[in-house]
């Protein structure tokens, strides 16, 4: 059966969809990212990742200040 074929492929949801697919992360301004940087030890912030293994697709949600420095 081709992908095109196999409705699991078309359906991220479907229960047969590998639950290891999706992440999710939690990242601290100061220690996980923005090292170095006093504001962003000083402030605390959190940014969250919710990323697509198979599509190697992420957004950033809540990236605190540095929208811009995001590459």
């Amino acid at each position: 059966m081709t992908d095109s074929q196999n409705p699991d492929s078309q359906n991220p949801g479907s229960q047969n969809a590998d639950p290891d697919r999706f992440y999710f992360r939690q990242l601290l301004a100061g220690r996980d990212f923005a090292l170095g940087n006093e504001l962003a030890v000083g402030m605390a912030n959190f940014a969250y990742l919710i990323g697509d293994r198979g599509t190697g697709e992420c957004m950033v949600i809540d990236p605190a200040y540095g929208v811009a420095e995001l590459n």
